[in-house]
This record gives structure tokens, C-alpha cells and sequence, in this order.
């Protein structure tokens, strides 16, 4: 489930930078799946909600168990209860190593503020020359295709250039696996999907769902 999610509250932005240096001269790529741990955190919850809900209504996607639903469903709820709490000064009992942690900040608060931190990181990990590559965890309740626009968005909104965004579900993603040479960019002697859209992602990554035509291959 989510039982790292109230673990960074305690991300220390003082040493972001060293460990950013470390990662990037070890040419290590993250894949923070902002999606699975974060989607029922966000301000985006009930917009993402309602989009999985409209996909999955089509007819041509009734064969998907609804089982399968209901679990992608219930990863929106999962932080309800604690979010619904609003008193600030409210006393939280969490269960750590074999001992209870007393928290004066609210689930909401420390949740929110893990969040920022997560995005912070993120931001200036890119900005260093860092890379992401874009994943949603998809078997782990996120509906595929889908999740992966509702991640670009997510990294978008964490201050990410859009350009970068892009990179993360292209040419970052095919560099990691070494298959750079033959997928990743849309060049001459490389195989591609190619997605034509009606907008411009660089102005608002939410135009990558302007979908008006696909060329396979």
C-alpha cells in the first residue's frame, strides 16, 4: 500500500544538493511513480478520478475485471480518513521501530508536506542534469496509458520543464535501457510510434492526450 508515503516529511533539503551530485555522477535515472504513491494526496485527485472513471466506461473496455477497477479506484481513497482530519494541532500515534512516534502535526499536514518535499527533489535533481524516466507502477493499481499522462502531468507540475517531462516517457526511458540507438527520438533509421497531437505539450503537457492520429512503426 502506501506505508512510505508519511516517511518524507523527513527529507532533508539541506543535503538535496549532495545527494543529487552523488546520484548524477553515478548516472543513476529515477522513477519516482509520483502516480501510485501520491494520487490520492494530490489537488489532482478528483480530476484524475474522473478521467480513469470516463475511460473505463467505454464499451470496447468492459472485458477488464471489475475487480481490477475497484482496486484502481480504491488507490484514490486510500488517504481519505486522514485528510478529512483538519485540526492542525491534532495529536498523531505512528508505529515506528517497535515504538510510538507522537506527531503534533495533522496526517493531512505531514502528507502535504512530503508531497513538497518529493516535488523540491525532484525539481532540483532535473535542474542538476539528473534524469527521470516515467512509470506508474501500472500493475500495482494505475490504468496503463492513462496513468502515464496523469505522471507527466504530475512531474509538470512539480517544476519540471515540459520538455523534460517529455524526455522522462522518451528518450531518457530508452537511453536507461540501452536501446537508445534504435527507440527514443523520432529520427532517420529508428523505430518509432509516432503521436500526432492537436496542441503543443511544451505550452501544457496535458495536450499529450490531444491524441488525432497515431502512426504505428
Amino acid at each position: 500500500g502506501h506505508k512510505n508515503s508519511l516517511l518524507f516529511q523527513y527529507m532533508e533539503p539541506a543535503l538535496f544538493d549532495e545527494v543529487i551530485a552523488s546520484l548524477i555522477e553515478a548516472n543513476v535515472y529515477l522513477n519516482p511513480t509520483l502516480v501510485h504513491e501520491w494520487k490520492g494526496v494530490i489537488n489532482r485527485t478528483a480530476q484524475f478520478e474522473g478521467e480513469e472513471m470516463r475511460l473505463l466506461a467505454h464499451p470496447s473496455l468492459q472485458y477488464i475485471p471489475m475487480d481490477e477497477k475497484l482496486v484502481s479506484f480504491g488507490q484514490y481513497h486510500w488517504a481519505d480518513a486522514a485528510l478529512a482530519q483538519t485540526d492542525p494541532d491534532a495529536e498523531v500515534r505512528i508505529f515506528m521501530n517497535n515504538s510510538y512516534l507522537i506527531q503534533t502535526r495533522s496526517l493531512r499536514t505531514q502528507l502535504e508536506h512530503g508531497y513538497r518535499n518529493v516535488q523540491q527533489f525532484l525539481r532540483r535533481f532535473v535542474q542538476a542534469g539528473g534524469k527521470l524516466y516515467s512509470g506508474t507502477d501500472t500493475a500495482a493499481a494505475s490504468i496503463p496509458g492513462l496513468s502515464l499522462h496523469h505522471e507527466m502531468q504530475l512531474l509538470s507540475d512539480a517544476g519540471l520543464s515540459n520538455e523534460a517531462v517529455l524526455a522522462s516517457s522518451t528518450r531518457w526511458a530508452a537511453e536507461l535501457l540501452h536501446i537508445d540507438d534504435r527507440l527514443g527520438t523520432i529520427v532517420p533509421g529508428k523505430q518509432a510510434d509516432i503521436l500526432i497531437l492537436g496542441a503543443d505539450p511544451l505550452k501544457d503537457i496535458a495536450n499529450t492526450r490531444m491524441i488525432e492520429q497515431v502512426i504505428l512503426a
